[in-house]
């Protein structure tokens, strides 16, 4: 067994293999000394038993693996769970615009007559940094705002694009 420290200070365990004065790096670790030792204290005795025919020595580091993949999974599905929806169905035949917005744990749904609204409009503002941030809304003719999301999005080409549209499908002039 060899031992190293590295240029950051680490200290790492490689087990090697000497045959005719040339060693054979087998591997290395940044793990704890004592697993590899154990692998190097079993090929010795190997070596020096002749009656023992097979070895069969492994450390087993999947466990870390492991642990990875389940952070990542579980980020993963965090951010499917969470990720906003939103849906419109708009039905001339109803007279209605239906707007489903939530995520994977809550929904909301809400009707708007169609006669009821006045203008899809994009509502803006700036963070403190000048940042610009957009979102589409629906303004009704009792004076109500609706918005289609809560939140606000970066992406003022996208949102643009819906609004004009919702515009078109109401027969309004695009933005």
């Amino acid at each position: 067994m060899e031992e190293d420290i590295d240029s950051e200070g680490d200290r790492w365990y490689g087990v090697v293999l000497e045959v005719a004065g040339k060693s054979i790096l087998l591997g290395n670790t940044a793990s704890q000394r004592g697993d590899r030792a154990a692998v190097v204290q079993q090929i010795n005795q190997f070596l020096r038993n002749p009656n023992q025919t097979e070895l069969s020595a492994r450390v087993d580091d999947r466990w870390i693996v492991g642990i990875i993949a389940g952070v990542f999974f579980l980020v993963g599905m965090s951010l499917i769970s969470f990720a906003p929806l939103l849906a419109l169905d708009l039905d001339r035949g109803s007279g209605t615009l239906t707007i489903r917005r939530g995520n994977f744990f809550h929904r909301t749904r809400k009707e708007l007559p169609l006669r009821e609204i006045r203008d899809i409009a994009i509502e803006s503002y700036k963070n403190y940094e000048g940042d610009r941030f957009s979102r589409v809304v629906v303004h009704m003719t009792s004076g109500d705002t609706v918005p289609l999301r809560w939140s606000y999005r970066a992406d003022y080409s996208s949102e643009k694009k819906l609004a004009n549209l919702l515009r078109e499908f109401l027969y309004l002039p695009p933005l």
